[in-house]
């Protein structure tokens, strides 16, 4: 606590994972001619920070208010590194080295995100309360010069039964009416905006079989069938809900109910592409979802 009315707080944490794994095992009969090693690395780095702002204020016996602000930063990496040797040449010695038959392949990726947030609360008399919260991020998976994204939300509850003709009644103790609406945006996986290389493969159709580089002591790579999409944007997904809750009999019998309406826009999803383009698939922007329902307890 700064003072009576302000409060910092400060959350740093990170999850770490590294894991090793060896095995080996044998196809057909002979263990020793047809056996194989396989060796998988995997690296796992989770960060995140949260630095939050908190402000409390009763301006009078009426009204009551807190204002939060906070940043956030995340960073995730993933690291996997493999490797297979097929056909052991010296009987028991399980190694990579041990095979004129090796492949190997090495995948990562990393992600930022950054953020910063706000929401303000507001009571009345313990009866009105309203909620206004707002966020801005900004994402490494999305293009670099349109990555920004907004996303506010708004709530209202009245408990109306705090009226003072409704008040202290033990046959309807309690009632709410509650009204809120929310934008919510999720940014797209890595690499998505960018078309990239992958190692080359020559497939052959008539004996089924094909080359795999390396090849000879030279290594290839040919670009990816699957085509980058600078325009990527957040797909965001708006609902609103309305509510009633109402407690009677001294909250012996309780109803809940609630209508939610919610409409997702730019869902994110991977589309076939003509093999004549050069390239088999792209993400997009491709698609609307809405749902709606009805809550009733």
């Amino acid at each position: 606590c700064i003072t009576k009315w302000m409060k910092v707080d400060y959350k740093l944490g990170g999850d770490f994972h590294i894991a090793y794994h060896k095995k080996y095992y044998a196809i057909g009969s002979n263990a020793f001619s047809e056996g194989a090693v396989y060796v998988l690395s995997s690296n796992q780095r989770d960060i995140n920070s949260d630095l939050i702002l908190q402000f409390d204020h009763r301006f009078n016996k009426h009204w009551v208010a807190r204002l939060r602000l906070g940043h956030n930063m995340y960073e995730t990496y993933v690291k996997n590194v493999d490797g297979e040797a097929n056909g052991i040449i010296l009987p028991g010695f399980y190694n990579l080295s041990n095979s004129d038959d090796v492949s190997t392949s090495e995948y990562s990726y990393k992600i930022r995100r950054a953020g910063i947030y706000g929401d303000l609360e507001l009571a009345y008399n313990q009866m009105l309360f309203l909620t206004l919260t707002g966020r801005n991020d900004w994402s490494t998976t999305l293009p670099e010069d349109n990555n920004s994204f907004f996303y506010p939300s708004a709530s209202i509850g009245w408990i109306f039964t705090e009226l003072s003709f409704l008040k202290d009644n033990k046959i309807f103790p309690y009632g709410k009416l509650r009204f809120s609406i929310a934008r919510v945006a999720n940014d797209p996986l890595q690499y998505l905006t960018v078309t990239g290389y992958d190692r080359t493969y020559i497939w052959e159709s008539w004996s089924q079989a094909g080359l795999d580089f390396p090849l000879l002591g030279k290594t290839g790579f040919s670009l990816s069938d699957v085509l980058g999409n600078p325009e990527l944007e957040p797909e965001v997904t708006t609902s609103w809900e309305v509510g009633i809750d109402l407690k009677f009999l001294n909250n012996r019998i309780a109803v809940d109910f609630t209508y939610v309406n919610n409409y997702s826009d730019g869902l994110l999803l991977p589309v076939d592409l003509s093999g004549a383009s050069g390239y088999s698939r792209v993400t997009m922007n491709a698609a609307g979802m809405s749902t709606k329902g009805i809550d009733l307890v």
